[in-house]
């Protein structure tokens, strides 16, 4: 069941006939509008006039989320806004070089002015990116055992040798 709005003038109307001493469903009867929207005018809840964001038009919200006034306005305002850069806090994009308006698939720069996008600063944040991960030696301990048995040790002292070898000497 679709809500009854309720204008300051219906709002007056219900005031007046409970005044006269008529009930709740007296008045919902009379005015055939709901009793719950009766209660809610008694209650001082009134629905606020709003303008439409598209056509200025001031019109009573049928639901708390209602921004139009018809179905025709808020088509013409989300086709309108689609095509030029608007984003979901209805901010319009511009290129930061230029200050064209950005269509809503453009990040930055518009595509029209080659001067606003600079392949250069691309390249390198692609590269940045892009870069290929450095290849980890692999320690090979055949080889390694292969190494300490020429040298008459065991593959333990072998590479506590070796370690030792590749520390900085302590400054003394």
């Amino acid at each position: 069941m679709k809500r009854t709005t309720i204008s300051a003038e219906l709002a007056q109307q219900i005031t007046a006939m409970k005044t006269s001493g008529k009930s709740v469903v007296q008045i919902s009867y009379a005015l055939d509008i709901p009793r719950s929207a009766v209660e809610r005018a008694l209650k001082g809840k009134i629905d606020p006039l709003i303008k439409c964001r598209w056509c200025g038009k001031e019109f009573i919200k049928a639901t708390s989320r209602m921004a139009f006034c018809s179905d025709q306005c808020r088509n013409g305002f989300h086709n309108f806004h689609s095509n030029h850069g608007y984003t979901a806090e209805h901010k319009p994009k511009t290129c930061i070089i230029c200050g064209k308006l950005l269509t809503r698939y453009q990040i930055k720069y518009c595509a029209e002015h080659v001067s606003c996008y600079n392949p250069v600063t691309y390249q390198k944040e692609y590269e940045k990116h892009n870069k290929p991960k450095p290849k980890k030696k692999k320690n090979n301990i055949a080889q390694m055992c292969r190494e300490a048995a020429a040298a008459g040790m065991s593959y333990g002292e072998y590479m506590a040798q070796k370690s030792l070898q590749n520390k900085p000497q302590a400054q003394k």
